[in-house]
């Protein structure tokens, strides 16, 4: 009857425990510091996969820094990534997304994303993949976001406070990406945290003020509205079966809203 009972009780608090776990991953240890190339070949542990496929990701840490890699393969994350750059935000309360981050790349301005998008007429995929590698190529600007009222704006290598970051595309045209945090760079007590919460956020297209439609112009690379932009989506964000430019209202693309990601990392 004891025993009975026993297994009732487990198994009436085992969604609980499955419910209070959801969302929270184990991190990894670094034994040690890995080299920042987006190489990854000192990293001893298994890809983990956000449950959308959006990012492939590890997080670990050691008793100062956070350790962070990602890999991006989806086509329109990758476009809202080289475009309007990618913030990873970290919560030391919870998985929920936070007010602190590491922003790299930063988004481009209207004038750099025209340049590095111009095309007379609808491209190829080679040429689609020739501008996503050239959207990230030798990104050196960074934000840290949320340690003051204005973002802080700093170059890659200029950093004085052990923080590395890289990005850069590998072999089969993924995005790679690495970084080396150290806690003190936010202030973050290791010890005081049980559960880190991490999320990778890109950036969405924000028009200019008034305007609420992406203008036609003969070259399609109005702002909002190049090709790099346009081509290969409908307007409902769906893959077209034939790559061509378009033109809608920028507020209801499928470069409207941010692509993210959120998990619970138990700092080891």
């Amino acid at each position: 009857m004891k025993s009975r009972l026993l297994i009732f009780l487990f198994i009436s608090v085992l969604p609980f425990i499955s419910q209070a776990q959801k969302g929270i991953r184990d991190g990894c240890t670094m034994t040690s510091p890995p080299v920042i190339d987006c190489k990854f070949n000192d990293w001893q542990t298994e890809w983990m996969l956000d449950p959308n496929g959006k990012f492939i990701y590890n997080v670990c840490n050691d008793a100062d820094n956070l350790y962070v890699r990602l890999k991006v393969s989806d086509d329109l994350t990758q476009r809202k990534i080289g475009l309007f750059g990618l913030t990873v935000f970290l919560n030391p309360e919870g998985k929920k997304i936070g007010k602190l981050g590491l922003k790299y790349p930063v988004s481009k301005d209207p004038d750099e994303m025209k340049r590095l998008t111009a095309s007379e007429g609808p491209m190829n995929a080679a040429q689609l993949e020739a501008i996503k590698r050239k959207l990230i190529e030798d990104s050196e600007v960074l934000e840290f976001v949320g340690l003051s009222k204005q973002s802080i704006v700093s170059t890659r290598l200029g950093l004085m406070n052990g923080l590395q970051v890289f990005i850069t595309t590998d072999s089969a045209g993924n995005y790679v990406y690495e970084a080396k945090i150290p806690f003190k760079a936010f202030h973050i007590k290791k010890s005081a945290v049980k559960v880190l919460g991490v999320a990778f956020v890109t950036g969405k297209l924000i028009p200019p003020k008034g305007s609420q439609t992406a203008t036609p112009s003969p070259t399609g690379v109005a702002y909002g509205n190049s090709p790099m932009m346009g081509q290969g989506y409908n307007n409902r964000g769906g893959m077209n079966s034939h790559a061509q430019t378009f033109y809608r209202p920028v507020n209801y693309g499928p470069f409207s809203s941010s692509t993210y990601f959120s998990v619970g990392i138990k700092l080891q």
